[in-house]
């Protein structure tokens, strides 16, 4: 939603891997905090597993923003 369904607009991606999720299980992905700037966006969040552990920490994503401010 915030890439705009553009995978191209992702520039970085980075995150603390914690726990397991095993293949076919299902995950719960958290945005934790949107701090919006004037060419990216950065999105902060963390995925929990089947047992309401924290599989991924620290997750970090900068987007870029288009013309239309997305």
């Amino acid at each position: 939603q915030e890439a705009n369904m553009d995978p191209s607009n992702i520039e970085e991606i980075a995150c603390n891997f914690t726990g397991m999720v095993k293949p076919g299980i299902q995950i719960q992905v958290c945005c934790t905090e949107k701090k919006p700037h004037q060419n990216h966006m950065d999105l902060f969040f963390q995925v929990k597993n089947h047992e309401n552990q924290k599989a991924i920490r620290n997750g970090y994503i900068k987007i870029k923003r288009g013309n239309n401010g997305k």
